[in-house]
Parts: structure tokens; sequence; C-alpha cells
């Protein structure tokens, strides 16, 4: 049940940068177009970009919020509008998200061909399919596989049927105490998987970034902890339920509205003071845990409003930029390995490492917007009418 209210822009805008926070994080992966990369950063600067994972909790608490804000959850859905939302939302998603999973195909074929054993093909195909169904998430092994940041949509897609029912029983808490307390206890629930992973008897330090953190945890449990839709559902939730604090103070035409940047920057501010402790922090309580409220501060301080990053974020090229941050997020690995590869291969000896990170920079940028223009707004609008028509 959509809801008619105008658009905050600074959320939609910040989702630019965030994007590009992620792209940084797989350049500083061993690649033959950035292999400079590493050697150039410093040491803070470094861990910054090896942290952008803190990125993604921004994202499911941006798209809860986001999605609370714009539908109405003051009463239980009926089936029609269940269904309603969920084509809506996949139509919304899938098109770019499939075109990800093309742009890989001739790679995982490429690395078959190479290797093949009957097993990995089976392998392969058995997490092509869980890819297709966006399940490969709720499977510590396949959560990666094929295009790595589609482990994120596999959560979000679970986010989605949950939203009817979730969303509104969020939304009948009221009071600013009933919802600090339920967002406190939502980020005390978070702790309990990723500490279980810590403690968990270790046969190995699994995904230990450049940054040295402390990863005890076995593998499979850490990726288990990481990627499992259930196990984010808090980050999502934590959206809900700033979207219902920014309802109440709307309503009840709060003084702080218009004063985001009291919360915002703070926000800003602690999550960059957390990456410098990065490194001192097991790595799955800081990959999940430790930086969620402040990213929920941030939200938070967009949504009332006012400062002047507001206003830059307002502006309409910045409104557009962060339209298209979804196709960079999911087109920007698939980018990186076949231009990485071609690149390897045929341009290696004459243009040198910087020149080839900075053409994969504008590949990835031109290719976003013109997938946001030509595949995303078209089938947006068809597929809005359509369902119209139908349920």
């Amino acid at each position: 049940m959509p809801s008619t209210q105008a658009p905050i822009h600074p959320l939609t805008s910040i989702r630019f940068p965030l994007s590009c926070w992620v792209v940084l994080y797989h350049l500083t992966v061993p690649n033959p177009l950035a292999a400079h990369i590493p050697a150039t950063i410093p040491g803070f600067a470094y861990r910054v970009v090896r942290t952008a994972y803190s990125a993604v909790s921004l994202f499911f608490i941006i798209s809860g919020f986001s999605l609370t804000y714009n539908h109405d959850l003051g009463a239980p859905w009926t089936a029609a509008a269940w269904k309603r939302f969920a084509a809506t939302r996949l139509t919304r998603i899938y098109p770019i998200y499939l075109l990800g999973l093309l742009l890989m195909l001739p790679v995982v074929a490429t690395r078959l061909a190479w290797d093949y054993s009957p097993a990995r093909a089976l392998r392969d195909a058995g997490s092509g399919l869980l890819n297709l169904g966006l399940l490969q998430a709720w499977l510590p092994q396949t959560a990666l596989s094929w295009n790595p940041p589609g482990w994120s949509l596999s959560a979000e897609a679970f986010f989605y049927l949950c939203f009817p029912a979730v969303g509104v029983a969020l939304w009948r808490l009221r009071g600013p105490r009933r919802l600090l307390l339920a967002a406190a206890a939502l980020w005390a629930c978070t702790l309990a998987a990723p500490l279980a992973a810590v403690l968990a008897p270790a046969r190995g330090f699994g995904d230990v970034p450049a940054t040295d953190l402390l990863a005890r945890a076995n593998p499979l449990v850490s990726d288990f902890v990481k990627f499992n839709p259930l196990l984010r559902l808090p980050d999502f939730c934590l959206g809900i339920l700033v979207a219902r604090l920014v309802a109440d103070l709307r309503h009840g035409r709060s003084p702080l509205l218009g004063r985001g940047p009291w919360f915002y920057l703070p926000g800003a501010a602690l999550i960059l003071g957390s990456l410098a402790w990065a490194h001192r922090i097991p790595y799955p309580i800081f990959h999940n845990v430790l930086t969620l409220p402040f990213c929920a501060l941030v939200v938070f301080g967009l949504a009332l409003g006012g400062g002047r990053l507001d206003r830059w974020l307002s502006a309409p090229a910045w409104v557009f930029l962060g339209n298209t941050s979804y196709s960079i997020y999911i087109l920007h690995v698939p980018m990186l390995i076949l231009i990485g590869f071609g690149y390897r291969q045929r341009v290696h000896a004459k243009l040198p490492a910087p020149g080839g990170t900075a053409l994969y920079l504008l590949a990835v940028l031109a290719l976003s917007c013109l997938t946001y223009k030509c595949i995303e707004l078209p089938l947006n609008r068809y597929f809005r009418k359509k369902i119209a028509r139908t349920f």
C-alpha cells in the first residue's frame, strides 16, 4: 500500500558514495587493474577502504527506512497488497541483478574450462540456480558465488518477504522511548551470532581483510554470520524503527525537524572513528554489529533534513547518481573481472596500472548510467503498470 509522501532525496543520493566505497574495497583485492593501489594508500585510509562492508549495513537500514516511509503500515495488508508489493520489488531489482549474472557467465564458464571436473561443474550449476532464485546467501559456501555483491540482494529478497508482517508489527510501537529500547534490543540481538562465531573452535582465519582484523572464527561459521539473511534482518528492522521515529516527530512537529546535522554529522564521525579500531576488534563483531547504531544515526539525521549536506545531496545531479548506485553495486565486480582479464591479456604493456584503474572506474560509471536510463527506468515503469492492472 504505497504512500504519497515527498521523497527524501539525501537518502537516495548517499547511496552513490556508499557504492563507490564498495567499489574501492574490491579494487584492493589483488587484480591486474589496481595492483598499485594497496601500496599507495596510507594506513588509516586503507583501513577505511577495507572496511567498506559497513556500507552494506547502511544500505540495509536505508532499505528498511525507505520501504516504511513509502508504504502504509497502519493496518495489516491484504493478500493482494502483499502480492503487489512482492511483484513490484522483485521486478525493481531483478533485471540488473540478472544482467550481473549474465556478465559473470563467461567468467564461470572459462574457469570451468580451465579446471574441469564433474564435481566442479555440478557445484557451479547448483550455485547458479541458487543465485537465479536469490537464495545463495542462505548457504555460506554459495553466498559469494558467481557475482559476490549479489549476496546482499539475496538478503533483500528475504527482507521484502518479511516486510508486510514485520513492518506492521514494528509500526505499532509508539513513542521515542519504546522505539529506542526496541532499537537497542535489536542491536544487542545482533551480537549473539558474531560472538558465537568468534568463540567457536577455529580451523582457520576465514575472510581476513588486509587490516589484520582478529578473525578467530571458523570460516564457514564466519560466512554464515556475515551473510545469512535471517541474521542480517535486524539491520533492516532498524531502518523500520528509524522511519517510525521520524513519522512520530513529524506528526508532533518536533523542533528536531530540520536539525539533521545534530545527528548525521556525529553518526558519520563515529563510523569513521570506529574504523580506526577495526584492527583490534574481532572481525565478525565489527562486520555485523559495531557500526549499526552509528549508521542508524546517519539515516535518522538525513531524514530530519537541514544543513549544507542536505542541500547538497538534494541537488538533481546527486539524486541521479544515487539512482545509478544499484547498477554500480551489482555490475562493478563482473566488470572488474572482465576488464581486468582483457587488460592483462591485451594492454598491460601499453597502459600503466593507474590508467587501467581510471578506465575501469569510468566504464563502471558510464555503464551504470546507461543501464539506469535504458533498463531500470523503462522496465520499472512497464512492470508497475502491468502489476497495477494484474493485482
